[in-house]
């Protein structure tokens, strides 16, 4: 290998040691709060109480949280089938009734103060998919 090639080898090593270097400081000095773990333990303490009846038509089935500061709430539509129902039309109803939850409520004010992406997904009484919702930060900060 010519001189140059060790130059080059030399200087591409040097880069990755200094981004690790930078990394390994930056997180020691400066670590940013960990909200999955938060968001797991809230997810197990929802789940202790699942499946739970929310209304008539909606049981709450269990919560997930997910990478990304998010957090899943599975539903099942205990009274209906896939094939009985317009999803369309359920989802245009039913999304900005969530935003509006997510924006307003009490019980959420520490998801929003935490940037949390909210999916909300619906099940038929047989377990069939029928839909998701999910709401990010932009969708009840404005």
């Amino acid at each position: 290998m010519n001189q140059n090639g060790k130059q080059i080898i030399s200087i591409i090593i040097g880069a990755v040691i200094a981004a690790v270097s930078y990394q390994v400081v930056s997180r020691v000095l400066f670590p940013t709060p960990c909200f999955d773990s938060q968001l797991i333990k809230v997810a197990n303490e929802i789940n202790k109480n699942c499946p739970i009846m929310v209304d008539q038509v909606t049981r709450l089935d269990n919560t997930m949280a997910g990478p990304g500061n998010s957090i899943a709430y599975n539903y099942t539509l205990v009274n209906h089938e896939a094939t009985e129902l317009n999803i369309e039309s359920i989802k245009e109803y039913i999304t900005p009734i969530l935003i509006n939850m997510v924006k307003t409520s009490e019980e959420m004010k520490s998801f929003r103060e935490i940037k949390v992406s909210l999916k909300y997904n619906y099940r038929d009484k047989s377990g069939v998919f029928l839909f998701s919702v999910l709401i990010n930060p932009e969708d009840y900060e404005s």
